[in-house]
């Protein structure tokens, strides 16, 4: 699960689902052994190095006699990077912590990934003195080689449910080969980045990040924070048809992207996902009669990825919040825009598959047709009453996709309904 890009890496606001915590000792002989084992997973390695960039000397020959300077030749996605994933396993899960993931998925969902962190490490500097030693007086064998190398990489440790990077740490890995071995200058480089995981793994920032209780996966959270109440009028108590609960949605678009939304209030507030507003301030909205406006970020919870935005309603009237909580296999029906623009609107229909605690909050899953358009769109039920969001789902396992109770929504934006209906 690498991939190497230039620059800075990012990782994608997606939950994951701990897995059952265990107690091992990863701190070495004499140390306490509270601490919980937290699965970790490698997602990207960036290498911050230019074509042509000076790596080192390298000398060829029989006699390894002929030196030459070595210069940065790979494309960044030109090496092998599927090997980093593998060495990083291999020396993460000796040291003592659970490597997981799927290295063919660049992200997975909270469904199947369960990894409690996530790793990304930035390769900045390689420094390489190789003998490339030939096979016999008239040849040379770069499929082996000896001699020594260093890399630094730069390492973040981000945490999925904290939705923040919790960790930077420097290491400088060195390897050494006395005598010729396969794999050539990249084996030097994989030696190399194997001895920069060992030094992660035993610094003390990094233990640090998985020490403390783990999280409980089977009881849901409250906010962290004490948040003062926003009134909002309902101004509707009856059920609303089906049809008009698709006037009740609107198309967002934040930051370049779109995403959905839905009408909470006859004062014009919206509920939609964190993810879609994106840290905007202001954003554009338009409404199914083709109507646009502007929108206002009056407050949002990046954990449990909801937010609430204030706008010119227009004249269009809000869904009214379902107070009970669904049943698994009563209908549902969501809507929103599946692809953007073009199928902006669009309201599908599935039944409550489940119900699971995930991260600490709980979910609503559903075979509910869903894609990323429709993140913060409503699901509604066959009266027309909200009981929930789009937030995720798997492009592999359609018929598993994953939606925040409406209150839960509400609670963790501190929205409080009035009806005045």
């Amino acid at each position: 699960m690498v991939r190497g890009i230039a620059g800075a890496f990012l990782w994608m606001a997606a939950l994951s689902a701990p897995a059952m915590a265990q107690t091992t000792n990863i701190f070495g002989p004499g140390t306490p052994s509270s601490v919980q084992r937290k699965p970790v997973q490698l997602a990207k390695i960036v290498i911050n190095i230019k074509r042509g960039d000076p790596i080192g000397r390298a000398k060829t020959g029989f006699f390894c006699q002929w030196p030459e300077n070595l210069t940065w030749r790979a494309d960044p996605g030109g090496i092998a990077l599927d090997r980093f994933d593998a060495i990083f396993r291999e020396e993460i899960t000796k040291a003592g912590f659970d490597a997981i993931g799927d290295p063919a998925k660049m992200f997975e969902t909270a469904a199947e990934n369960p990894a409690r962190y996530l790793v990304g490490g930035a390769i900045n500097r390689i420094d390489m003195h190789a003998c490339y030693r030939g096979v016999n007086p008239y040849g040379n064998s770069y499929e082996k080689s000896s001699g020594q190398a260093s890399l630094d990489v730069e390492w973040q440790i981000y945490s999925p449910i904290e939705r923040k990077v919790i960790a930077v740490i420097q290491t400088t890995g060195t390897a050494s080969r006395p005598d010729s071995q396969a794999g050539g200058a990249f084996g030097l480089i994989f030696d190399a980045f194997g001895g920069s995981v060992r030094q992660l793994a035993s610094s003390p920032a990094f233990i640090k990040s998985f020490s403390g209780p783990a999280l409980d996966a089977s009881v849901a959270r409250s906010p962290s924070r004490e948040i003062v109440p926003i009134a909002i009028k309902s101004g509707r108590r009856a059920p609303v048809a089906l049809n008009e609960a698709v006037a009740s949605t609107v198309l967002i678009f934040a930051n370049g992207g779109q995403g959905s939304g839905f009408l909470v209030g006859s004062e014009g507030y919206l509920i939609t996902n964190q993810h879609v507003i994106a840290g905007s301030q202001y954003v554009k909205i338009r409404w199914s009669d083709g109507t646009e406006g502007l929108g206002e970020v009056i407050r949002s919870d990046k954990a449990r990825d909801v937010a609430l935005v204030k706008t010119d309603p227009k004249g269009h009237r809000p869904l009214a919040p379902r107070g009970s909580g669904v049943t698994i296999g009563e209908d549902i029906y969501a809507i929103g825009a599946p692809t953007g623009e073009q199928f902006q609107f669009s309201m599908t229909k599935g039944i409550v598959s489940a119900t699971r605690v995930m991260d600490g909050f709980n979910f609503i899953q559903s075979d509910v047709g869903v894609t990323h358009g429709n993140s913060g769109g409503p699901i509604v039920d066959s009266k027309g009453q909200v009981v929930g969001l789009t937030v995720s789902g798997r492009e592999d396992l359609p018929m598993l996709n994953f939606f925040i109770p409406i209150g839960e929504a509400l609670g963790f934006l501190g929205v409080q309904m009035v009806q005045t209906e």
